[in-house]
């Protein structure tokens, strides 16, 4: 197929970035995620990435607190893992990850380690998905852009970011969605 190859990259804010992710893994897409796992949560249990609330109560989660990190280095894009499942337990929102990382083969895990919503809301960078899997926010960029390419990462986000957005590469897979 001609134009397979797309170079666009999505700036979206938090909630729309969350709620897309989320729901394409709860119709049965897997997710792509680029994620920071230098987290204390993360390296003490090996299997569960979640934020404490001594570093930030869930609920104070914002775009705000994503940019923070992100330009302060504590939140880097150093691992990628594969987002297969998702579950909410009363108010809780987990979801189960294909992790690459040898401490995620040891037992019991095999290969999975979870990842609760405040670790995706802070720690996950991008997130690569077929397109089908998040038609709302397809819509929502073409009819920002008035066309099918949709828009480019505007060059006042940090260097840092801009650099992340051309490192990564997309296909006929659908859109690499940032939360900013």
């Amino acid at each position: 197929m001609k134009g397979a190859h797309n170079n666009n990259y999505f700036n979206v804010p938090l909630e729309v970035f969350y709620t897309s992710l989320r729901d394409a893994v709860a119709q049965g897409y897997s997710v792509a995620v680029d994620v920071d796992i230098s987290e204390p949560s993360y390296e003490l249990t090996k299997d569960v990435g979640i934020i404490p609330d001594f570093d930030i109560p869930a609920a104070a989660i914002s775009q705000e607190a994503r940019e923070l990190r992100f330009n302060n280095g504590t939140t880097t894009d150093d691992h990628l893992a594969q987002i297969v499942g998702y579950k909410k337990f009363g108010a809780e929102e987990w979801f189960l990850a294909k992790d690459s990382l040898p401490t995620s083969w040891e037992e019991p895990r095999q290969g999975y380690v979870f990842f609760h919503a405040s670790y995706i809301k802070l720690k996950v960078l991008a997130f690569l998905v077929h397109r089908d899997g998040v038609p709302a926010m397809k819509q929502m960029l073409l009819e920002q852009s008035g066309e099918a390419g949709a828009s480019r990462l505007p060059s006042s986000h940090p260097p840092q970011r801009r650099r992340a957005c051309r490192r990564q590469q997309t296909s006929s897979a659908g859109p690499c969605c940032f939360g900013s």
